[in-house]
């Protein structure tokens, strides 16, 4: 059973995204921060990662950051979620574990799509 972390700070997102992959058979931790969510990235090395960008203190492109500094999370697939196609800084986009972008809002399709797409990465 794969299990899924999801880093949102908005819990009605947070809630659909969680909820349309528990229904679909797979296990999911879910974490309000940055911070929050790399604590347990490193205690549980989930097998996927969606992580929104914009997030209070810590922000996304910062755990992406941590992510690639540690060996034992860099190869964590990561599906990024982002509000709004101006705050992709393609400049930045250039980790390796990113296999998927997606713009909010997000369509149950798009979200399984991408998750498989991590999975089988």
């Amino acid at each position: 059973m794969s299990e899924l972390l999801i880093v949102e700070d908005e819990a009605n997102i947070r809630r659909f995204v969680s909820a349309n992959l528990m229904a679909r058979g797979f296990q999911v931790v879910e974490a309000g921060d940055a911070e929050d969510g790399l604590r347990i990235l490193r205690e549980r090395k989930p097998s996927v990662l969606v992580l929104d960008i914009r997030l209070p203190g810590m922000s996304g492109w910062d755990l992406l950051h941590e992510m690639a500094q540690d060996n034992g999370l860099s190869n964590i697939p990561v599906i990024v979620m982002t509000a709004s196609v101006t705050n992709l800084k393609f400049g930045e986009a250039s980790y390796s574990n990113v296999v998927q972008w997606l713009v909010k809002p997000v369509s149950v399709h798009e979200l399984i799509h991408a998750v498989k797409k991590a999975l089988n990465n």
